[in-house]
């Protein structure tokens, strides 16, 4: 497989209230942050520039089947991606195990319906794992019926592959919803999917005058008239083969990349109509592209939270609707009860927050880097597996004072020696198992697009927050599995490197 290239980027070295389907404003504009070793003009957030199109993905990997994941399996060896709490907050949903040769016609077979749950991916698995979420995706494409709609928030589009389906259900006469950040089409990066996803639908709407999809960038955050990213990353299907308001939402972008070079995830909630028109919604006022009445939005169920982010004016000051910070706070070490915690009953931390960073002692990031430290030094079970740390955060999570240094590993690869990383963790998500507040058995998942920076306090954002055991669980045992089993990285092969290493050079920290 051809490798991606990207283009160079300068980055950073070193509630509760359950009301079931309503969207709620969660009022809470960002911190500077002038103390990561170095700032980049995306806040690490850069474009992926150039990219090969790589192989289109054969016709039996079409259905939504079950992925190999090797975080299933404390050896390490693949196995089947359980699917027995893939409906746990949402209503029926079964995998089609037929293979699907046909993509214009799949929207025909009623029988096909797309699983609610984690979906979860490894660039360094076989074809089924480094596809795992792409082939969700493309399910639900190619059986969106005509007349239906698919609305699409993706940070970056890039891969003719993606493009394709996509054209293809517009020519079935499905309409066609899309958004992408302005940072991924430019002079600079010209990318040839976007470009040709654009043409495809103007053509299609002139030879059919009644049918009106849309495709086109925010220049900034959608929801935010200056400053941010277009940086959401969710997929609405108002229907796909048998399944009816499909919402996905979590890391993963439309591009190649996302398979290949990062390690990502999404949640699937099916039959959901009030979540569905939530996002919708909010979609709506991204097309708009300036500020909504209420920035900060969240839909509320029993078990679980969607929240969409700017934030909006305030954050900053105060983070106390932030779900992150609140629930860290409320979070503690010992009594943990019911099965919950580990062995010692102590609390279980596992995070992959792929970028934190924040200046020293005033933002958002800094008090959630503080606080987490606070609990590693009360007894907490922690492991901490990123991307990037700013260096003041990481300064603090290394200090030898109290327990010790954070356990930390840095989730990233360099698969040729060059002392550039090539793949790295993606997943912004954090899990907790253990005492929050009252409830000594509790579990708590966070998952979504946004990094823990100050551009993510004021970018559009994604953010889900779970609450089932079998969800936490699952988030939990991926991230413990790759801090045991850290990516290997290639021996440093002093010809392949040139002048001064930028070792993120190939990471496109989306």
């Amino acid at each position: 497989m051809r490798r991606l290239l990207v283009v160079i980027v300068t980055m950073a070295v070193s509630a509760t209230l359950f009301v079931a389907g309503r969207a709620v404003p969660a009022s809470a504009s960002a911190p500077s942050d002038q103390g990561s070793a170095r700032v980049a003009a995306e806040d690490g957030e850069g474009d992926t520039g150039t990219e090969t199109e790589g192989p289109s993905e054969p016709a039996e990997d079409e259905t939504d089947t079950p992925s190999a994941d090797p975080s299933d399996d404390s050896s390490g060896t693949p196995s089947a991606e359980p699917t027995d709490d893939d409906s746990a907050t949402d209503g029926p949903a079964t995998d089609d195990p037929a293979p699907d040769s046909t993509k214009g016609k799949a929207a025909a077979r009623s029988s096909y319906k797309v699983a609610s749950g984690v979906t979860l991916n490894s660039p360094l698995g076989n074809y089924n794992t480094k596809y795992a979420i792409l082939r969700k995706i493309h399910g639900a494409i190619n059986h969106a019926p005509k007349n239906s709609h698919i609305w699409i928030m993706s940070w970056n589009i890039y891969w003719q592959n993606s493009v394709d389906r996509l054209l293809e259900a517009q020519r079935r006469g499905v309409y066609l919803h899309i958004l992408m950040d302005g940072g991924n089409y430019s002079s600079a990066v010209p990318n040839p999917s976007w470009r040709r996803l654009r043409a495809g639908v103007r053509k299609y709407n002139l030879a059919h005058p009644n049918h009106k999809s849309q495709a086109k960038v925010c220049k900034g955050a959608c929801r935010r008239s200056s400053g941010g990213q277009a940086h959401a990353k969710f997929f609405l299907f108002k229907k796909a083969g048998a399944s009816n308001y499909v919402v996905m939402q979590g890391s993963n972008n439309l591009t190649l990349a996302s398979a290949i070079n990062q390690w990502s995830d999404i949640y699937t909630h099916a039959e959901n109509i009030d979540l569905y028109r939530f996002m919708v919604n909010r979609w709506k006022e991204m097309w708009k592209d300036r500020n909504p009445k209420t920035q900060w939005m969240r839909f509320e169920n029993p078990k679980f939270q969607i929240y969409l982010s700017p934030r909006g004016t305030g954050f900053g000051s105060s983070e106390s609707s932030d779900p992150l910070l609140k629930t860290l706070k409320a979070t503690r070490c010992k009594g943990a009860t019911g099965g919950a915690g580990n062995s010692n009953n102590r609390t279980v931390i596992r995070v992959a927050p792929d970028v934190l960073r924040g200046v020293s002692g005033t933002s958002w990031g800094w008090k959630v880097a503080y606080r987490l430290r606070q609990l590693w030094n009360g007894g907490c079970d922690v492991k901490v597996g990123y991307t990037i740390l700013g260096k003041n955060i990481y300064q603090l999570l290394k200090r030898k004072a109290g327990r010790g240094p954070v356990p930390l590993r840095h989730l990233v690869q360099d698969f040729n020696g060059d002392k550039e990383f090539d793949r790295y963790f993606h997943l912004k998500v954090w899990t907790i198992n253990g005492v929050i507040g009252s409830d000594k058995s509790a579990y708590w998942a966070m998952n979504g697009s946004s990094n823990i920076s100050p551009m993510s306090a004021k970018s559009d954002e994604n953010i889900g927050i779970y609450r089932p055991a079998s969800i936490v669980k699952r988030y939990q045992k991926h991230i413990e599995y790759w801090f045991n089993n850290p990516p290997p990285s290639a021996r440093v092969v002093p010809s392949r490197i040139k002048g001064v290493v930028d070792p993120y050079r190939n990471v496109d920290l989306d």
